[in-house]
């Protein structure tokens, strides 16, 4: 799955969506519910500011038996 996030400089995330999906609704479900223990620093002091950034965070699924 792979997620793709606009997050604010302090860090929030403020929009989600699947950018690629598993194929499998559960697996795509359980990677956006994951993101409420995703935590995002925010921008350093002293860095160029910027207030909205998209990123992309992969979610890999391993089966083990």
């Amino acid at each position: 799955v792979l997620l793709e996030l606009v997050i604010d400089a302090e860090g929030n995330i403020l929009k989600k969506r699947i950018a690629r999906s598993s194929g499998h609704g559960i697996l795509d479900d359980a990677a956006l519910a994951s993101l409420s223990e995703l935590t995002s620093v925010p921008a350093p002091p002293g860095s160029l500011p910027w207030s909205r950034r998209a990123v992309r965070v992969p979610f890999r699924y391993t089966l083990r038996t």
